[in-house]
């Protein structure tokens, strides 16, 4: 027996939590007892008992799991652990990806924010004209006929039905110029599929904060892009340098494109200031 006098019930706290029981250990007192005693000679408390349970691990991407758990945990679960955890979710994709689950969930969640997003640009730009109806439109030849008529269609209710049509074609591109970067950096370990799955979980999961006025659009640009690279990182096994080279190589595609656009315009633009402010 124990050199410790026994501690009345009402004394007694809860059992410690911890990992299996030792052999005579007892978890609420800490008395040592015999090997072949089943309850402690101090407290009573039974010695026999299984050790507590840990959690439950992942095995299945959450939003491949929604035929057990429905669609709304799935969902939040996937929003949820892409935004906090990306290296970790990314993990469960597996390989070959289900492309399908993916594009679904983009549609579902990325789009379906971009739209709430376009329908608030849309209410600006009304509010805009209402409140400030005198502003001098741009010359007519001011934009490219393709630019004008993208004009016109973003200030109208014309931008809820391109705006998913453009993250559909962004996908599309990004995920060939990411593939593009592993293949130059000589880092991927699967397939295409596997890369536009990633960015449709990422910016899916981050483009459903666009719905949040003003400051919602930023939010899959910024750290829906970091998601993109964790993820390439993660189901590539790329390293760092070789996974943000990819994942950024569609922005640096993107910015060169606008720069050279800016520049052959760039007189254009200088003109239309100095009569807006002269």
């Amino acid at each position: 027996m124990s050199d410790n006098p026994p501690l009345p019930p009402a004394e007694l706290g809860p059992p410690a939590p911890g990992g299996p029981l030792q052999p005579g250990g007892c978890p609420r007192c800490g008395s040592v007892n015999p090997a072949w005693t089943a309850s402690c000679l101090s407290c009573g408390i039974p010695l026999t008992g299984k050790p507590p349970l840990s959690a439950p691990v992942e095995t299945v991407f959450p939003w491949e799991d929604r035929g057990r758990t429905g669609y709304l945990s799935a969902g939040w679960k996937t929003f949820s652990q892409v935004l906090l955890h990306p290296g970790r979710t990314f993990a469960l994709l597996k390989d070959p990806p289900a492309l399908g689950e993916a594009l679904f969930f983009f549609l579902l969640f990325g789009c379906g924010g971009a739209l709430v997003g376009s329908l608030w640009g849309v209410l600006m730009n009304l509010a805009l004209r209402r409140f400030l109806p005198n502003q001098p439109p741009p010359p007519p030849d001011f934009f490219p006929p393709w630019l004008a008529s993208w004009q016109e269609i973003s200030q109208g209710p014309g931008i809820l039905l391109i705006g998913p049509l453009a993250r559909i074609a962004f996908l599309i591109l990004f995920s060939l110029l990411a593939h593009l970067g592993l293949l130059i950096t000589r880092s991927p370990r699967r397939s295409l599929a596997s890369t536009m799955s990633v960015y449709a979980y990422a910016i899916g999961a981050t483009g459903l904060c666009e719905a949040i006025p003003f400051c919602g659009a930023y939010v899959p640009l910024i750290w829906g892009t970091v998601c993109f690279i964790l993820g390439l990182r993660q189901v590539h096994g790329s390293r760092t340098w070789q996974a943000i080279f990819s994942g950024l190589l569609g922005y640096l595609t993107c910015c060169c494109a606008g720069g050279i656009t800016a520049a052959f315009y760039l007189p254009k633009i200088l003109e239309h200031f100095r009569k807006l402010f002269p």
